[in-house]
């Protein structure tokens, strides 16, 4: 085996990474005193470590069901760095009432979702939003025959720089849900797909999975199939074909969380019903076979029911969800879930003065790694609760509560918009981290994107020993896929490499080292 020696500015940046901020200062001077070359890259390394502090302000939108000028729901935002929220939009019925859906930022920077009442036929109404102007644009009017959301929470996602897809739970010519696309630059909506019992489920819940190794959409029914509890069912977006892949049972019954796709490929999922003490389980789906196992029984001290609520994998691979129910005061809980030892964990049990009963998602703070959530009800006003988590202390905080005025009731999740496109229009991406695998390997890497979220491009870039850029390539992803870009450097020496994540405005998604070895 043979390595090339690592020159004084990598010593430096490792120097950074380990937190030896005076070390890396003298050896930067004593570097540019002697070499006088170079060193353009050690201030890319150096803006390269800061940048994403820097530039990567954000807020977080979300919306709550009822509060409000008009009480029929509000969009707003939280912004972190000042801590406070505004609200941005009242429904007030004609444009919508009552919002269902985590919000989607999609790539042409307007957030979209769908509410389950008001708009001229009473049954919601499909909109986008724009945060840079604050203004809703109502796309579809949903009615018995597109179908129509009753409270389901059924979010949006998007498979490439034109469509979006979702599902709604009612309606339909079988009156069981449809699946449908929207064509983002011409709004043109098209119905996909009518649900039925008995070919592909029956009501169709929370969130589609897009699966870019067999380019099949995956979602989740909460009744109809064999054994009439629930479904998992995909959809082909090459031939508009729809299958059953698996039907739920009496052990693992009537699904309403959405599937979300952890590091090792497989998704994972929850039933409130089933399991050894009939309040639900973890489940896994392995999309490669079909395959589905039970993993963890809910017995009410460790969560109960949970509805609607789906996973988040967070940065340091883990799951984290909020469970409607159970915990130590029946009112609901925090929960972790690690998929390499198939355990979980409570880590905070809800009450009254927390908020309880938690419908929607976690998401993280890329910066700080914080969680942020939202529950529907308890608090100062009774009207729910805006916290964070931090997974690191395990420390819990009620940031605000809802107070009706600031809206009330939120039942779904929140979504992270970075300040440069509210200002600029330009999307990015936006990961909680950004790791790399195998490392040492024999040059061929995995870059895993971890929450990734939008999808406006970013550049990879490898840099050798001696600065010298020797691998450069675009990643675009797309929503809700697994996020992984291979990299193949297997045509280079043995040796220490440095990689940079960037996105299109300059700031930072990641960066380390990487170790050729033969």
């Amino acid at each position: 085996m043979h390595y090339i020696e690592t020159p004084l500015f990598a010593k430096c940046y490792i120097s950074i990474l380990r937190g030896k901020w005076m070390a890396f200062v003298i050896q930067g001077i004593w570097y540019i005193y002697r070499m006088k070359r170079k060193v353009l890259l050690v201030v890319f390394i150096f803006l390269g470590v800061f940048s994403s502090k820097i530039n990567a302000q954000y807020r977080l939108y979300g919306v709550t069901t009822l509060g409000g000028i008009y009480n029929d729901g509000v969009i707003f935002y939280y912004d972190p760095l000042i801590n406070k929220d505004s609200v941005v939009f009242s429904f007030n019925g004609t444009n919508g009432s009552e919002p269902a859906t985590t919000l989607f930022l999609a790539s042409d920077g307007l957030l979209y979702g769908l509410t389950h009442a008001g708009g001229s036929h009473g049954l919601g109404v499909i909109y986008s939003f724009n945060p840079k102007t604050n203004i809703e644009q109502i796309l579809v009017n949903s009615d018995a025959i597109t179908g129509y959301d009753d409270d389901g929470g059924n979010n949006i996602i998007q498979l490439n720089d034109t469509m979006l897809y979702g599902t709604f739970s009612y309606g339909g010519s079988h009156k069981a849900g449809t699946l449908y696309s929207i064509n983002m630059k011409t709004n043109n909506f098209t119905l996909l797909a009518n649900l039925d019992s008995l070919t592909n489920g029956a009501f169709p819940v929370r969130n589609l999975s897009y699966d870019t190794t067999n380019h099949l959409i995956y979602g989740i029914t909460q009744f109809g199939g064999l054994y009439n509890l629930g479904t998992i069912f995909s959809f082909n977006v090459n031939n508009d074909k729809d299958s059953v892949i698996y039907n739920f049972n009496t052990f693992a019954s009537e699904p309403i969380t959405g599937l979300t796709r952890a590091l090792n490929g497989l998704y994972y999922g929850m039933t409130p019903g089933g399991g050894d003490s009939g309040v639900g389980l973890i489940y896994s789906f392995n999309s490669s076979n079909g395959q589905v196992d039970t993993l963890v029984n809910f017995n009410r001290l460790n969560g109960s029911s949970p509805w609607g609520n789906n996973f988040y994998l967070a940065s340091n691979g883990l799951l984290y969800a909020m469970i409607t129910e159970g915990g130590s005061s029946q009112l609901g809980v925090l929960c972790s879930y690690d998929p390499v030892i198939d355990e979980e964990n409570v880590l905070v049990n809800f009450n009254n003065t927390t908020g309880f009963f938690s419908f929607g998602d976690v998401i993280q703070d890329p910066d700080n790694g914080l969680l942020y959530g939202m529950t529907q009800e308890g608090g100062t006003h009774s009207d729910g609760t805006f916290f964070s988590y931090d997974i690191n202390s395990s420390t819990f905080t009620k940031i605000f509560d809802f107070n009706g005025t600031n809206g009330a009731m939120s039942k779904v999740g929140l979504t992270l918009v970075y300040d440069t496109l509210i200002s600029t229009g330009e999307s990015k991406i936006n990961a909680t981290g950004v790791s790399i695998y195998p490392n040492p390997s024999t040059g061929i890497f995995t870059l895993s994107f971890v929450g990734a979220r939008n999808l406006a491009p970013a550049t990879i870039e490898v840099y050798n020993a001696l600065g010298e850029e020797v691998y450069s390539t675009s990643y675009q992803p797309l929503a809700n896929s697994q996020h992984l870009k291979t990299i193949d450097l297997s045509n280079h020496p043995n040796g220490v490499y440095l990689y940079r994540v960037i996105n299109a405005d300059g700031t930072s998604l990641g960066s380390g080292k990487l170790i050729i070895q033969k």
